[in-house]
């Protein structure tokens, strides 16, 4: 599908010089690299058919903005690309939820993030809070697998618990979740949640 005619999908618009306006302004505003407005968009690379996404989805004006995985399979070029994308949506006051695997790119990009952890929001905290005081075990472990949360560093998983991070049963407590353990979400302070059976305080 023509460029033009995936980002105006959406908008079910009939008026040619219209949509030509609307795909030229997404264009030049991602800097998205194409031949014309009419290349097909699976014959462009990976970081600018995610930039052609992107447009579909803004052509709409939306309040809030969701993106699973926005950089998955991109250069890091690309990626900072993107990324600077997301910051200025947000900054123009476009709510934006990001869901990544990639904690450099978590640390990058978010002002608060929520870890989940087997359906469960375990832990839910200010960026620099939560990188700076982990409170729940699998963020520690999560975070310890990053040691440096460069864009070019990935997850070392031989730290993370052996295995066993995922699994809420083999928590140590207050954290466990079992058929007998039911945590819920307590606020330790400063808008930093944690999911415990008992109050924790926030170190200093």
């Amino acid at each position: 599908m023509a460029i033009h005619r995936f980002i105006l999908n959406r908008l079910r618009l009939i008026s040619p010089p219209k949509e030509h306006r609307t795909t030229d302004t997404y264009i030049q505003a991602l800097k998205t690299k194409v031949s014309s407005r009419e290349q097909v968009v699976k014959n462009l690379s990976g970081g600018n058919q995610q930039k052609v996404v992107i447009a579909k989805w803004l052509a709409i004006k939306p309040d809030v903005l969701i993106l699973d995985e926005p950089t998955r399979g991109i250069d890091v070029g690309a990626k900072a690309e993107v990324h600077k994308i997301i910051a200025d949506l947000a900054d123009e006051g476009v709510d934006v939820i990001m869901m990544s695997s990639e904690l450099p790119e978590v640390l990058h990009v978010s002002d608060r993030i929520m870890v989940m952890c087997a359906g469960r929001v375990v832990e839910l905290a200010p960026a620099a809070s939560l990188f700076r005081n982990p409170v729940h075990p699998y963020t520690k472990t999560l975070l310890a697998a990053v040691p440096d949360p460069s864009l070019t560093h990935r997850l070392d998983f031989a730290k993370l618990m052996g295995g066993k991070a995922s699994i809420p049963a083999a928590w140590p407590a207050p954290f466990t979740i079992d058929a007998d353990n039911r945590p819920a979400l307590v606020d330790i302070g400063d808008d930093h949640w944690v999911r415990a059976a008992i109050t924790i305080r926030s170190a200093a």
